[in-house]
Formats: structure tokens, sequence, C-alpha cells
């Protein structure tokens, strides 16, 4: 008898390839297997993005070429899942009438039961075994094993969804109406969920959340005159406290960040905690108060400094990476340069410079989008040459140096090892010896923008 095989194609941002994370395990629970290849797959998921037209696009594609699976195997089943599922819900399956199932992102963990109750999987597993949300699986898997050796697919890093939503309702972001408002794991469930996954070999996780530093939920603490156990509120400085006792994990990584919650308990936790990787990655937007208060960010330019100013102060070697949008509704020139000084005052370790795009139901779609697109295209340009500069300019200062690597993967085309430094720096290099899940150093012979290039001298 053949195995049942699902592929998943994930569009967005790491909370999508948690989530994708979580189908695949659901599904092997039930003794389907991954395939690459997905004419074979009986189950094809695509989770979706709405945050930006492009990933909506490129995702539009792919549903559509789906059609030819469907033609191919009339059998096999095509689930969208996640934001726009969420968003454009029965709109999608009338565009797309092979789509057999839609679970929106608010919905994401309850994929078991929408599975059973749709009839595309019978989960015949002991009743006892099975709960409506997905149970954590018990080795982390990342999305890319198209890429990598099976070895490598992986025990060594993975996504830990801390929380869900957002609560900050920017005014180009779909997010909060997608997602929902913030709900938070329980501080036990997700120390648990870690350490079952340390115990398998684990040895970095990366807290998610759209933003960590709101978390807010209760914990278990031992009255030391009682001995008894009291409640009290955890936030997330507590929460990292407490991830950082596991024995057998190594770092502890976590994104995104919003700078108005960037407080300073949580700043003189991570530079108090060894296992905390010393990066953050801080979404400035712009570098424009008026824009600023028109994305209603809460915060001013000089306010997200003074934070830059604190963290390195704090922790002298951490690297700072940022999201920057060009074109936002309003954007002038004054605004931009404001936007290219900021980058140049902070020197970012690395940015991703977006241009602004539309969202229905966003308060910014109301204010039209007002920057055309030449000058959009302009400004992305030049402002991504400068951050790119910048970063180039950051990573050469590796030249020549010892860099500890924890060894993420390995190509199995080219047999390249891809690892990370503590401050989030990819580092490739070759070796003939079998180095997954070890730390490394590695000599830094070359610098590019998005990474180093190393050799292994042991």
């Amino acid at each position: 008898m053949n195995k049942k095989t699902y592929f998943i194609r994930t569009f967005g941002c790491q909370m999508n390839e948690s989530d994708s994370d979580m189908f695949g395990a659901y599904l092997e629970q039930l003794g389907y297997m991954p395939t690459d290849n997905v004419d074979e797959a009986d189950i094809v998921i695509v989770n979706t993005c709405s945050v930006r037209q492009h990933a909506e696009e490129r995702a539009f594609t792919e549903i559509g070429d789906l059609k030819h699976y469907k033609a191919k195997n009339p059998a096999g089943k095509v689930v969208v899942v996640g934001c726009m599922a969420e968003r454009m819900g029965k709109e999608l399956k009338v565009k797309f009438p092979h789509i057999d199932l839609l679970v929106g992102a608010k919905s994401a963990e309850q994929f078991p039961e929408i599975m059973k109750k749709s009839g595309i999987i019978a989960d015949t597993r002991d009743a006892r075994a099975t709960t409506e949300k997905i149970a954590a699986p018990d080795k982390p898997v990342r999305n890319d094993t198209k890429t990598t050796d099976e070895s490598a697919t992986t025990k060594i890093t993975t996504f830990v969804t801390i929380s869900r939503g957002c609560n900050n309702y920017c005014s180009y972001c779909v997010v909060p109406y997608v997602r929902g408002p913030e709900e938070y794991r329980p501080v036990e469930e997700i120390v648990e969920e870690i350490t079952k996954l340390t115990a398998n070999g684990l040895k970095e996780a990366t807290l998610l959340g759209q933003n960590v530093n709101s978390y807010r939920s209760v914990m278990s603490v031992i009255d030391p005159a009682s001995g008894s156990y009291t409640l009290k509120e955890a936030d997330f400085s507590d929460l990292l406290a407490e991830i950082h006792k596991i024995v057998g994990l190594k770092r502890i990584r976590y994104m995104t960040n919003h700078p108005k919650d960037v407080s300073d308990k949580f700043i003189k936790t991570i530079a108090s905690l060894n296992k905390v990787c010393t990066h953050i990655h801080l979404p400035l937007q712009s570098g424009s108060d008026r824009v600023l208060e028109l994305m209603n960010r809460k915060y001013t330019f000089e306010y997200y400094y003074g934070l830059i100013r604190k963290l390195r102060y704090h922790i002298a070697d951490i690297s700072i990476t940022t999201d920057l949008m060009v074109g936002f509704p309003g954007e002038t020139d004054k605004d931009f340069k404001a936007t290219l000084d900021a980058v140049s005052k902070i020197k970012f370790d690395f940015a991703y410079v977006f241009k602004y795009s539309p969202r229905e139901n966003t308060e910014a779609f109301k204010l039209g989008d007002t920057v055309n697109k030449e000058t959009k295209e302009k400004r992305h340009k030049e402002l991504l040459d400068l951050c790119n500069a910048v970063a180039r300019e950051k990573n050469s200062k590796y030249l020549g140096k010892l860099a500890e690597v924890l060894v993420e993967s390995r190509q199995s085309d080219t047999g390249e090892y891809m690892g990370k430094t503590k401050d989030n720096r990819a580092v490739v290099f070759q070796s003939a010896r079998e180095l997954l899940g070890q730390s490394i150093n590695i000599k830094i012979k070359e610098a590019k923008v998005h990474s180093l290039i190393g050799e292994n001298i042991a």
C-alpha cells in the first residue's frame, strides 16, 4: 500500500512558516509523508500572505497553476490557508473552483478539526490523542527541504509561536484584520514545547509573534518561604528567563519587536542572558515623524533612536535589522530624505526595503496611493542601495576574524554548509566533515551584503 503524501507551498512571514510546520506535523501524525513533487501529492496546501500585493499575486499564480494538478489528480485535494483565505474567503473559491477547502489565518490552530469536518482527511488515531489544536511536532521542521539534505531538515533550529494576532493597527497593515487581536500562549506550554524539542536535538528556538514585546501571560512560581506555588503576571522578559533555564538549548531568538513596547527591563534582560542572541529586528518604517504619525506607529524618530542608543550601550555587539517603507501616501521628498538620513545615522546591519502596497480595509487605503510608481521605484532603489552599502560595510568588519557559527543546514547539490552567528549573520563554508548542529569557529574570508563566506580551519 502506497503512503499518502502532502505538499506545502508557503508565502509570507515566519509565522506562516511556523503554521506550515504545524500542518505538516499533523499530517505526518496521520501517516502522510512530505513530497517535493506537487503532482505526486494527495493533499496540496498553499499557505498565503496578504501583507503586500506582490505576495498575493504570487499566491494567485500558485493557486491558479493547481488547476492542472487537479486535472491530473481528480482525487487530490487543494487546501488554501492563511491570510488570503481569511481576507478573501469565498471570493477565492469563486475565482478558483478547484479549491477544495479554505482555512483562514484566525483558524490555523483548528486545522485538524476543520480538515476532519470537511472530509479531506479521516483521522483514525485514538480519539484521546486528538485535540482541536495541533500538537507541537516531535521534531522541528523547516520548509527548506528542497535545497538541503534530508539530515538537515533539521533537529537544530525551529520557530515556536508564542502569540497570534496584533493590536497595533498600523495604518498600512492588514494583519490585525486577518489574524485578529493578540492572544498569548501560556508560559508553561511554551517552555514544555521547547523542552521536548530540545530533548530531541533542538539547539536554537526562534520565538514568534507579530509583536513579541507585548507578550503577557501568567506563570507559576515557588514561594521560597512556604514552598507553595503562586501565580504571577509574566511579560516577554519573564518568558525569556524561563526558556533560558532549559538544559541543552544553546540559543534563543525572537521576532518581531515593536519599538513602542521595547522596555528597559527587556533590554537589560536580553543583555544578561547569554543564550539570547545578540540580534534584534526593530522595524522603523520611516525616518519622518509626519509619516510615522500617519502610519500610526506611536513613536517618533528621536524615540526610536533613543532605543538604538540604549541597545548598543547595554549590548555592544548587538546587530540591529529593520523594515523600511517608501511611497507611503503623501510621502514627500523631505520625508524620504529623513529616512535616508535615519539610515546614515543608525547604520543598520541589514534592512528590508519595501514599496508601499495599498491594502483594502486599512486606514492608509483611504488616503489613496498618491506616490506614483516611478517615484516609488526611484526611492526604493536609492534607499536599498544605501542600506546594502551599509550592510556590506558592517559585514566587512568580520574579514579575517573567527566567527562562532551554529551549523544549520547543508546544500545537497553543492555540499556547502550554512550556519549563523549569534548576531544573525549567515555564514557559508565548505567542509568534508559532518558538522550539522555543531557550534564551530569559521574564519571569514569574504563579506557580501546578505552573507559571509568563510572556511573551516579546524
